[in-house]
């Protein structure tokens, strides 16, 4: 459904099979990993076998709905039209990413972008044992997403803070004393985390 409504209303609707297809491919590649190395141990839960098979339908399901739309098979074609059109080079948010930012630091979307990104990098680096190559995959994507238009930047942010946060986590282990969590504590973070954004 929310792929037949996107592919009707815009030309990202590629990305919701490309997440999809990684989410599959990534749990296929981490099983056989897991079987080759001992030593890998993806982090995160398994999908299981029946989830990965729903999964699959989806995939097919919105592949399919397309199809459903106006423009026909020519919505497939639609994203790359846009992306690699005549006048692209023109449009603002088509830019690459090297070429708007300048590394002018006062510009705090792009370097928060760029920060996420070093930091996304390193927290794969330091835990490869345990990277998912689904989150290595989604990671990739998005990152390459946003560094060849500019406009992709947002969506990069949200899954990259998802993915640094899975990371992250395990390294702060339990909170003891005066750090132990509560939900007024909780309550309190989230509150100041907002209030910085």
């Amino acid at each position: 459904l929310l792929s037949l409504i996107w592919s009707n209303s815009h030309g990202s609707f590629l990305l919701l099979t490309t997440i999809i297809g990684i989410y599959i491919i990534g749990e296929l590649l981490s099983r056989k990993l897991t079987r080759k190395w001992l030593w890998y141990r993806p982090a995160g839960p398994q999908i299981s076998n029946q989830n990965l098979l729903g999964l699959l339908v989806v995939l097919i399901i919105s592949l399919l709905t397309p199809l459903l739309t106006p423009n026909g098979y020519d919505t497939y074609f639609y994203p790359f039209k846009i992306t690699f059109g005549k006048f692209t080079n023109y449009v603002s948010e088509y830019q690459h990413f090297w070429t708007v930012w300048t590394g002018d630091w006062t510009d705090y979307v792009l370097s928060f972008t760029l920060v996420l990104m070093a930091a996304l990098f390193i927290l794969f680096l330091f835990n490869i044992k345990r990277l998912h190559i689904r989150d290595l995959l989604l990671g990739a994507f998005f990152t390459l997403l946003a560094l060849f238009t500019i406009r992709h930047t947002a969506i990069f942010a949200l899954v990259a803070l998802f993915l640094i946060v899975g990371y992250t986590k395990p390294l702060f282990g339990e909170y003891r004393g005066l750090l132990r969590r509560s939900l007024l504590k909780d309550i309190l973070v989230m509150l100041l985390i907002v209030c910085i954004v």
